[in-house]
């Protein structure tokens, strides 16, 4: 059976995007959850009514063409409050999304792993315990038996102290998520590889480009938030030096605060990654836009940008590439469409030059009961000069400076 769905949203004088824009995305938002919207309704207000979102006559005017037109689910561009949301079901007595509640839905939907699993039902129970008071269900599902409760308590108080119980939970096992990410991450450094990260708002083709260049098999679908979980492949560079690269999960506009805080765990990749690739769909008018979005939410992380390169993808689908380009220069000139055969060598080639920053000059005194690292900086490096004495050899090397810090600690162990 299709549920049909009308995509209603309201401009204010302090919104960032136009609406026509704004319902576009959530009309995709909608359609990847699953709907059929056939219907959308804009208002432009000096601020969004604090009762019904809506003005009392913009709502009477949504409830007539959900009668009209028998359609199932009103999805909303804004988090609804508590109050809003309640209101608007009384009165159109149909099931009322607002934007938060429909992409953590989709994330529901795409979540794989465990990780993500647990993330999202964090996300999911923060925004919904709020919002207990209108649920019609209790939720015992959600925690252990509720048998229990003393009394005079209301299942809503169980219901609520449950959630708390179980949020709780959630957030232990996220810290012990967080921490097997950093022991990983404290191995990943004692290691000769220097680290990408794959970032950009959804569908700007990342998991795309991450597969071209690691020849892994990852989700690729034109849909919003096609892959959740980050993966990480070994990749090498044409100079023979051998990377990590990481896909991460995407970024929209409004993305709902719930998710950002129980995805802080996968998105420390970011945070730690030598290299960050900024991939930007720029067969879309609200590329700029979108590159801001994923900034903003990065820089609220605590990531600095300063070693960022933007990446350009779909040219082939933009509408004026020679104007496309023009239009983007100020920020980069690397184009590329992620499914074309040349599109590996090529941004391989780049990340090796912007890498090369990370090349230092060490020197290296090496006894001979250590001749394996002799033999690995002529490996890994280019020497520059060698002296010999009686008890060790004495080498100048171009190095990666990873590699040579940790060549440095091995050399200075017993």
């Amino acid at each position: 059976m299709t549920t049909t769905a009308v995509c209603v949203g309201v401009e204010t004088p302090e919104s960032d995007w136009l609406i026509d824009d704004s319902i576009d995305e959530l009309t995709e938002l909608s359609e990847t959850a699953g709907l059929t919207v056939t219907h959308r309704l804009t208002q432009h207000k000096q601020r969004i009514d604090t009762l019904s979102y809506l003005g009392k006559g913009k709502l009477n005017e949504l409830n007539a063409l959900v009668t009209e037109h028998n359609i199932h689910v009103a999805v909303f561009d804004d988090e609804l409050t508590p109050m809003q949301q309640r209101h608007i079901e009384n009165t159109l007595q149909i099931k009322i999304l607002d934007r938060t509640s429909l992409v953590l839905d989709i994330f529901s939907q795409r979540a794989r792993t465990k990780e993500a699993q647990i993330q999202i039902e964090l996300a999911q129970l923060q925004y919904i315990r709020p919002r207990l008071r209108r649920m019609w269900t209790h939720l015992s599902r959600l925690a252990g038996g509720i048998g229990t409760r003393g009394p005079g308590e209301t299942q809503l108080e169980v219901d609520r102290r449950n959630i708390s119980r179980r949020i709780q939970k959630l957030k232990d096992d996220l810290k012990k998520v967080s921490l097997t990410r950093e022991n990983q991450r404290k191995k990943r450094i004692t290691t000769p590889y220097l680290t990408v990260a794959i970032m950009g708002y959804t569908n700007a083709g990342k998991s795309t480009l991450h597969h071209a260049l690691t020849n892994s098999h990852v989700l690729q679908e034109n849909q919003l938030f096609a892959t959740l979980d980050p993966t990480t492949r070994h990749v090498t560079l044409p100079n023979n030096d051998r990377i990590l690269i990481t896909d991460t999960v995407g970024f929209i506009r409004k993305l709902p605060h719930q998710l950002v805080d129980a995805f802080k765990a996968t998105l420390e990749e970011v945070i730690y990654a030598d290299l960050i690739l900024h991939v930007i769909d720029c067969s879309t008018p609200h590329w700029e836009d979108r590159m801001t979005t994923s900034r903003h939410v990065l820089k609220s992380l605590g990531v600095t940008m300063t070693n960022e390169l933007i990446v350009f993808n779909k040219i082939d689908k933009a509408n004026d590439p020679v104007l496309t380009k023009h239009a983007c220069k100020e920020v980069s000139n690397v184009f590329i469409s992620a499914n074309q055969p040349k599109c590996r060598d090529y941004v391989l080639t780049l990340i090796e030059t912007h890498l090369a920053s990370f090349k230092t000059t060490m020197t290296f005194t090496i006894p001979f009961s250590k001749m394996n690292i002799h033999s690995m900086l002529h490996e890994k490096s280019q020497i520059l000069s060698m002296e010999q004495s009686d008890t060790a050899i004495k080498i100048t090397c171009n190095i990666n400076r990873i590699l040579g810090s940790k060549i440095m600690a091995e050399l200075n162990t017993n």
